[in-house]
C-alpha cells in the first residue's frame, strides 16, 4: 500500500479566497532565502524580479500551495503492479536522479527502469524525439 493524499476541496477553496497585501517585509522575507533559491527566483522572473507587485503575487501563491498541501491528508491505496519507465532531465544531479528513481519505485510494486536522461528540462521531456523513439521501439 502507498500512501496518498487527500484534500477538504471546502478548506482549499477558503484558502485560496483569503487573499492579504503583501508587505514590504514580506518581499524583504522572501528575498532573504538561501543565494542559490535567490539566484533560481531572480533568473526565473528577469527583470520582473524588480517589479513589488509581481513578487507580491509569487509570495501570496507561495503561501496558498503552503496552506493547501498542509491541508493534505493520507489515505491508504493499493499499489498497482505495473512497470514503471521514467526519463529524466539533464537540469537534475545524479544523486538527485537517484533519489527520484527510488521514489517511483514505491509507487509501484512492478519493476522501475531509469530509462535515460535528455538534454532538456522537465517540460521538454514529453517533447522530446528520444522520448518517442524510445516507447516506439519499447
Amino acid at each position: 500500500m502507498q500512501d496518498r493524499v487527500d484534500h477538504d476541496d471546502a478548506i482549499a477553496q477558503s484558502i485560496l479566497r483569503k487573499r492579504r497585501d503583501v508587505t514590504q517585509q514580506d518581499i524583504d522575507n522572501f528575498w532573504a532565502s538561501d543565494e542559490e533559491a535567490r539566484q533560481e527566483w531572480k533568473s526565473l522572473l528577469g527583470p520582473a524580479a524588480d517589479d513589488p507587485e509581481l513578487i507580491g503575487t509569487a509570495v501570496q501563491a507561495i503561501e496558498q500551495l503552503k496552506a493547501l498541501t498542509g491541508n493534505w491528508r493520507p489515505r491508504r491505496t493499493p499499489m498497482i503492479e505495473a512497470p514503471l519507465t521514467v526519463w529524466w532531465a539533464s537540469e537534475n544531479d545524479r544523486p538527485e536522479l537517484e533519489a527520484k528513481t527510488h521514489r517511483w519505485r514505491a509507487c509501484s510494486s512492478g519493476t522501475t527502469e531509469l530509462a535515460g536522461v535528455i538534454e532538456t528540462d522537465h517540460p521538454g521531456i514529453v517533447r522530446h524525439p528520444a522520448l518517442f523513439e524510445d516507447l516506439q521501439t519499447g
